[in-house]
């Protein structure tokens, strides 16, 4: 309690989130001492929903005034009480408590269509805003999650965003091409990589070549869209190749491996 408050921290920033609990209830001039403090959290997604549960609740809150948190550093899936919780804390918690700078969210199949819905509703309280990296890789989003994040994307929710990974989701022609959408109406102008990998999109990954969509998305610097179905000897892709002007300009890293491409 005594000790330089920035010693302090870093003792906290390097055990994480398991003396979350032991500083809010254990120790009260501890937690009056960090009360106003900020740092950075590092949690898994576990973590994160137990401390949405408890900011919710009351409990702790003021310890992770002001502070940074990114969540999701493992490979760990989430189930539907975790989404609801996640769900809880934009709708309740937020803005008054911590600054939310990446989530990275695995879905398991617990989690339905109503409780999609629910997460994605949240994600448009003003704490979007200061989403830098997200992803939701493998979640099983599909269709109407793609087209939901689209829509949030659309509105201008997350104009800090820089990186967004929603590969291995299914999301299909109509999901990545409201993505695409979402990035060519300047919204997420900060965006630099983005992965829309194995979603069988199909001809939705030439959009991202047509040249007035470069023109406009220069920001965009990253796209890996491997493994998407995408025929060009299919009669769509004919069309839009013979009728669309393409330009790879301004992309440094291009991913269009394990598709069908012509010599």
């Amino acid at each position: 309690v005594n000790a330089d408050e920035k010693l302090i921290i870093a003792f906290f920033d390097m055990h994480g989130s398991k003396l979350l609990g032991l500083i809010s209830t254990c120790s009260k001039s501890l937690y009056m001492k960090l009360k106003e403090s900020t740092f950075p959290l590092h949690l898994n997604i576990k973590q994160f929903g137990l401390l949405s549960t408890n900011i919710v609740n009351g409990v702790g809150h003021g310890i992770v005034t002001n502070s940074i948190v990114m969540a999701g550093f493992n490979e760990e899936e989430c189930d539907i009480d975790t989404v609801a919780r996640l769900a809880s804390f934009w709708n309740k918690a937020y803005p008054k408590r911590c600054t939310v700078k990446q989530l990275a969210l695995k879905m398991d199949i617990s989690v339905n269509e109503i409780s999609l819905r629910t997460l994605m509703s949240s994600l448009q309280k003003p704490h979007s805003e200061s989403l830098m990296h997200v992803s939701f890789e493998g979640s099983g989003m599909q269709l109407l999650g793609m087209k939901l994040l689209g829509d949030i994307m659309m509105q201008g929710k997350m104009p800090q965003l820089l990186s967004l990974n929603v590969s291995r989701n299914n999301g299909l022609y109509l999901g990545v091409h409201k993505i695409m959408n979402a990035i060519s109406s300047q919204q997420c102008p900060v965006l630099h990589t983005l992965n829309v990998s194995a979603n069988g999109a199909g001809v939705a990954i030439l959009e991202f070549l047509d040249r007035k969509f470069r023109e406009e998305t220069t920001f965009l610097k990253h796209l890996y869209a491997s493994d998407n179905l995408l025929d060009l000897y299919d009669n769509d892709a004919v069309n839009i190749l013979t009728q669309a002007k393409l330009s790879f300009n301004h992309y440094e890293t291009l991913d269009l491996s394990h598709n069908t491409l012509m010599d």
